[in-house]
């Protein structure tokens, strides 16, 4: 969740070749109530995608799959219908992808606790970035081989070298264009404004479920009227907290970089065991 899965969807979709699903994610694998649904209801997802049956890739990006807490199955499913699967595990800077999935929250009305409350509180923003916990869950189930890691920050430092590998990896080319425009970015959210955060409230504390009355349920034109820009990284968490949550993460970052390999994600600026 917000490392790209929304831009590289966009992006294979629109090329020759590919065959993504309708409405880029399913949550077949994940969600109880869709996998009941049947392998026919996840095919169906496909229809108007051109014509599936004749496409040499057909896919789908979705950020539940890696959730391993909370979907354990997903890995297991995806490899009794489709054991020929190739994984590809998007990451970004552990950090900087809680502190967006924090704004996404916030503005779609799930989120109520300040920034430290949340991300120093809450199991469910660190887990979400342990990503080499992610990759031996699917490590489980599929080879070594098929599973490839890539990251936000490769795709803008390198997007042409980045598409290519991504490309090669799914068995497809992908030319560069289209990865300079990053989907849903959280940098351009707001966070509501007292009254509104105060009407959605009523009660709930913490992460709740959505609320009606939320940022992204009004139109454009009114969102700057009820909302108001988040604040800088540094300013919407203290530095010590931002440490405290890079110690906790430490451990798993250094077993990512054992899968990936040494030189991979220097961009995070994270130490080779103390990202402090």
């Amino acid at each position: 969740m917000k490392a790209g899965t929304t831009t590289v969807h966009e992006h294979m979709a629109a090329q020759p070749g590919v065959a993504m699903c309708r409405g880029k994610e399913t949550d077949f694998f994940s969600l109880d109530e869709r996998w009941a649904r049947g392998l026919g209801w996840y095919r169906a997802q496909f229809d108007g995608t051109r014509d599936p049956e004749n496409e040499g890739v057909r896919g789908e990006c979705c950020p539940s799959y890696a959730m391993v807490d909370r979907y354990p199955r997903t890995a297991e499913r995806l490899a009794a219908v489709a054991p020929g699967t190739v994984v590809v595990y998007l990451v970004r800077d552990p950090l900087a992808r809680m502190l967006s999935m924090y704004r996404h929250h916030v503005f779609r009305g799930e989120e109520r606790r300040p920034a430290r409350a949340a991300l120093l509180g809450d199991p469910r923003y660190l887990a979400a970035s342990s990503y080499a916990r992610h990759l031996a869950w699917y490590g489980d189930w599929f080879p070594r081989e098929r599973i490839h890691v890539f990251a936000t920050e490769e795709l803008a430092r390198d997007p042409a070298g980045t598409w290519a590998a991504l490309g090669r990896a799914v068995g497809v080319a992908l030319p560069p264009g289209g990865a300079a425009r990053r989907a849903h970015p959280s940098a351009g959210k707001r966070e509501p404004r007292r009254a509104l955060a105060a009407a959605g409230r009523r009660g709930h504390r913490g992460f709740v479920d959505r609320p009606v009355l939320a940022l992204d349920r009004l139109p454009a034109w009114a969102q700057p009227v009820v909302g108001r820009p988040f604040p800088p990284d540094g300013a919407l968490l203290a530095p010590a907290d931002g440490r405290e949550l890079q110690a906790r993460l430490a451990p798993d970052v250094a077993a990512l970089r054992d899968w990936v390999g040494a030189g991979r994600f220097d961009a995070w600026g994270w130490g080779e065991r103390d990202p402090g």
